[in-house]
C-alpha cells in the first residue's frame, strides 16, 4: 500500500533512548512556555468587553501586538510541528500519554512564574497525573 509506512521505519525502538525521552520532553516544555505566554499576554490584554465585530476586531489587533501572546503562539505551532514529526517515528500509545506530562508542568509554572492560587484539589490531580506519566515508564 503506498504511502504506509514499514514495520521497520516506524518502531521507535530503532531510535536512542536518549532521542525518544528527549523529544517528548522537549516538545512538553515549548508546549508549557506556548501556554504560560499565552496566559500571560491574555492578563496583559484583558478580557474581551462584548462580542460585537469592532470589539473583536480591536481585541484581536491588540493579541496580535502583545509580544507573550506572539510568542505563545509561536511556541505553539512549534509544538504541533513537533508533534507531527515525533509521530512519525514513536508509537501514539507512548507518545500521547507522554505528554499528560504537560499538565503537571503547566501547573507548576502557573504556581511559580504567573503566581497562581493552585487548590488542594487541583495539587492533587496533577500528582495523579504525574503518577500515571510515571507508570507509562514502567516496562
Amino acid at each position: 500500500m503506498e504511502g504506509s509506512r514499514s514495520s521497520s521505519t516506524y518502531q521507535s525502538t530503532n531510535r536512542p533512548l536518549l532521542s525518544t525521552l528527549y523529544e517528548p520532553l522537549s516538545k512538553q516544555l515549548i508546549s508549557v512556555l506556548g501556554d504560560l505566554s499565552l496566559a500571560k499576554g491574555m492578563q496583559q490584554v484583558g478580557a474581551l468587553p462584548t462580542l460585537r465585530l469592532r470589539a473583536l476586531l480591536i481585541f484581536g489587533r491588540t493579541m496580535a501586538r502583545t509580544g507573550a501572546v506572539q510568542l505563545g503562539v509561536l511556541c505553539l505551532i512549534v509544538n504541533f510541528v513537533t508533534l507531527v514529526v515525533a509521530l512519525s517515528w514513536a508509537e501514539v500509545s507512548f507518545l500521547v500519554p507522554a505528554t499528560a506530562l504537560h499538565f503537571v508542568l503547566a501547573t507548576l509554572g502557573a504556581k511559580w512564574l504567573l503566581h497562581e492560587h493552585i487548590s488542594r484539589v487541583r495539587w492533587c490531580g496533577t500528582i495523579l497525573v504525574g503518577l500515571g506519566v510515571a507508570l507509562l515508564t514502567l516496562p
